[in-house]
This record gives structure tokens, sequence and C-alpha cells, in this order.
């Protein structure tokens, strides 16, 4: 992994950027599905890894509300309203921008760090019983 970009520098990329966005909005919908199918407890924030090649955030998510939980995220329809499409273009950019988790390189003694942080946060939720059934 020496050969690569510094985290730091990978978001001036619109690829990067692009690849986190998308990854993030897959992830939210990932983990909406966990609570609602019971996997995890509900009204708790939740982290995930988002990995885009060998560079990962962790991002936390929800607490959900219903709404939130009954939503997925922005989903382009191929029959396509233009507008629709225009709309979510518009959101996409704004997602795009909003990616301000530290971003780590695997392999670094920075992302083991980050790693193992995230494996003991996450150890409360196997021992939460507030469930959504």
């Amino acid at each position: 992994m020496s050969g690569l970009p510094p985290p730091a520098t990978i978001l001036s990329s619109s690829e990067a950027r692009d690849a986190f966005a998308s990854g993030i909005k897959q992830a939210s919908d990932q983990v909406k599905a966990v609570i609602k199918n019971g996997a995890a407890p509900h009204g708790e924030v939740i982290s995930w890894i988002i990995s885009a090649g060998s560079y990962f955030i962790v991002k936390s998510f929800g607490p959900f509300n219903q709404a939130e939980l009954d939503t997925q995220g922005y989903q382009p329809n191929p029959s396509g309203d233009a507008r629709v499409a225009k709309a979510i273009e518009k959101a996409r950019e704004q997602d795009r921008n909003q990616i301000m988790e530290p971003i780590h390189l695997i392999g670094t003694a920075a992302a083991a760090i980050a790693m193992e942080e995230f494996l003991q946060s996450e150890r409360q939720l196997y021992t939460s019983n507030n469930r959504m059934m």
C-alpha cells in the first residue's frame, strides 16, 4: 500500500468522492434493513465500514425514525422522469460534498486503530434487546 496516495488527498478525486457517496447510500439502506429485520437494535447509532478500493471510512447512522426506516436511498427509476432524475443527481452532488469522516488506508497503523475502535464500539449492539419485530 506504500505506493498509494495518502488518505487526506484522495477526496480531490471525483471518482473517490462518488465511490464513497454511493457506498454511504448503500450502507444506509443496509443498516435500515438490519434494523427492520431485528438483527440490530432499534433507536441506536450504528456504525458501518464503507470501503472504496484500499481506503475506508467508519460512518455512523441513526437512530432512525419510522419514516426513515421506510425510505431507501436515492435510487433512479429506469423509466425516468427527467425532473426526478435531476433531483436525484442534485442530491448525489450534495452527498459527494458531505464526506466528513476520516479516511483510512488499509495496512497503516491509523487504519488498524480505527478498525479496533470500530470493533470495540459495536460490541454493545449484540447485547441490546431493543429490536424491531
